[in-house]
C-alpha cells in the first residue's frame, strides 16, 4: 500500500464516521416527528379509557357553558336586537353552568316566532346553527388535543432508536453504495 492510498483510506473512513452520525442524527429527528404524524394504534383507541374520554368531551359541549355564554353575551351587546335575537337569548335564560336545555325549547322558540314575528324564524335558526357549528368545533379541538396527549405520552425511547437504526442502516448503505463507485472508478483509470 503506498503513502497516498493509506491517506485515501484514512479520509474515507472519516467520511464514513461522520456520514454515520448524521444518519444517526437525522434518524433520531425521524423517530421523534414520526412519534407525533403516526395515527393512533387501535390498541390506543379501542379501550374503555378512551371511549369515556370522549364520550365526556361530547356530552360537557351538549351543556351550557362558556362557549355559549360567551355568544350569548355579543348578542346581549348588540344595541336593536331583532325578535330573533331577543327570542333566542330568552331561550337561554335561567340555565345555569352545566346545566341543559329543555327538549322542547327551540320548538318552543319556533313557534313563539310563527305566531308574532313569522319573518324572523329563518334567523333564529341561523342563530341555531352557529352555536351548534361554534360547538362542534370547540369540540373537535378539544378531542384534537387529546389525541395530540395520547401520541405525547408514547414512549420517546422508541421511536428515537428505531430512527437512529433507520439512519444509520441508510448511511452506511450510501456509503457501501458510494465506496463501490469509487472502486469502479479507479480500476476504470488503472
Amino acid at each position: 500500500m503506498t503513502k497516498v492510498e493509506a491517506v485515501n483510506n484514512r479520509t474515507n473512513h472519516r467520511n464514513y464516521l461522520g456520514s454515520v452520525v448524521q444518519g444517526a442524527a437525522i434518524g433520531a429527528g425521524s423517530g421523534y416527528a414520526l412519534k407525533y404524524l403516526i395515527p393512533l394504534t387501535k390498541s390506543e383507541t379501542n379501550n374503555d379509557e378512551y371511549r369515556a374520554k370522549i364520550k365526556e368531551i361530547k356530552e360537557d359541549h351538549k351543556k351550557f357553558g362558556n362557549l355559549a355564554q360567551e355568544y350569548l353575551s355579543e348578542l346581549r351587546k348588540t344595541p336593536e336586537k331583532s325578535a330573533a335575537q331577543d327570542e333566542f337569548i330568552k331561550m337561554f335564560e335561567g340555565l345555569k353552568k352545566g346545566s341543559k336545555m329543555k327538549k322542547g325549547a327551540v320548538l318552543t322558540a319556533v313557534r313563539n316566532l310563527e305566531k308574532n314575528h313569522p319573518k324572523e324564524v329563518g334567523a333564529f335558526l341561523s342563530l341555531c346553527k352557529e352555536l351548534r357549528t361554534l360547538t362542534n368545533e370547540s369540540v373537535s379541538l378539544h378531542i384534537d388535543a387529546y389525541r395530540t396527549f395520547l401520541k405525547k405520552i408514547r414512549p420517546t425511547s422508541f421511536f428515537l432508536a428505531t430512527g437512529v437504526i433507520a439512519g444509520v442502516a441508510s448511511a452506511i448503505g450510501v456509503e457501501i453504495s458510494n465506496s463501490r463507485k469509487q472502486s469502479r472508478t479507479i480500476n476504470k483509470i488503472a
